[in-house]
């Protein structure tokens, strides 16, 4: 779903994603915040929401992606904070650039 002119927050994961491999919301004009529920997609090893607008924290929950290889946060507003529970994950590729951590 990269570069399909979605706009408005990213909704709660549902139940029914939890067996989701691949999530690709890139060059959209999302905004809002990361639903905490993003750490239900345990299975996920690709996320990419890179050129949104999407502000606030990482929610902590991120941190129980076991599964995930691939995630690009890179060009919106997330701001605060990383948390410790980023330095479990397996990752071979964390962008977080263009972004207002501290």
């Amino acid at each position: 779903m990269s570069s399909c002119d979605l706009s408005g927050p990213i909704p709660t994961i549902q139940d029914d994603l939890v067996f989701l491999e691949k999530l690709n919301l890139a060059n959209n004009q999302l905004n809002g915040t990361l639903p905490e529920t993003i750490g239900n997609l345990v299975y996920l090893s690709y996320f990419s929401i890179q050129n949104n607008q999407i502000s606030g924290t990482l929610p902590s929950s991120i941190g129980e992606l076991t599964n995930l290889l691939y995630c690009n946060l890179g060009n919106n507003m997330l701001s605060g904070t990383l948390s410790q529970t980023l330095s479990s994950l397996n990752i071979v590729y964390f962008d977080l650039s263009f972004n207002q951590f501290e």
